[in-house]
């Protein structure tokens, strides 16, 4: 599956050189069902900007999730005020890695029409996660943190944490 809204292929496995995460566009995407709703001109939000897109490693994320990973790596995070202090980081520089890959057309668009979509696009962290309130933002998909971690060099915690439990516990796994 290639969405719509397709930019680019940003990670890849070490061995196969198959695609691990993408990057889209943060506006036009999901599915169709959503986009015939639009009425906007600038179209529909999309505030994922890296999409996990490997099906092998995207099982094996789902087995942490299903295995109570989740909560595990939380309780990590609110036990550790440097850790939370580099989730907040993380998400930080996804809400702005996502506002600075719109034209400069769509964000002026969005700041001038759309304000609620603005503040979705720009100020939501990684899963379009609503953080700038909490002290330490909660953790809503592990495979949004891990194709945040594979994408881009600003880094992100959760998604190295969850990089080394891949290798651990899915060692044949080409990462």
């Amino acid at each position: 599956y290639i969405p719509p809204n397709f930019v680019k292929v940003t990670s890849w496995t070490a061995s196969s050189g198959e695609p691990v995460a993408i990057q889209t566009y943060p506006l036009d995407g999901g599915a169709p069902r959503r986009q015939r709703k639009v009425t906007s001109a600038v179209g529909t939000p999309f505030p994922t900007l890296f999409w996990l897109c490997h099906a092998d490693i995207s099982r094996a994320i789902g087995d942490l999730e299903r295995t109570g990973h989740v909560s595990l790596l939380q309780e990590r995070l609110n036990n550790d005020a440097e850790n939370a202090k580099l989730f907040r980081q993380a998400h930080d520089d996804y809400a702005e890695e996502r506002w600075l890959s719109l034209t400069s057309q769509d964000r002026e668009s969005l700041e001038q029409y759309h304000d609620g979509m603005r503040v979705m696009l720009q100020d939501s962290g990684v899963s379009g996660t609503g953080y700038r309130h909490k002290t330490v933002p909660n953790i809503k998909c592990l495979h949004a943190h891990y194709a945040h971690y594979r994408s881009s060099a600003s880094g992100n915690l959760v998604g190295q944490w969850v990089h080394e439990l891949l290798k651990a516990e899915f060692s044949d796994l080409d990462l």
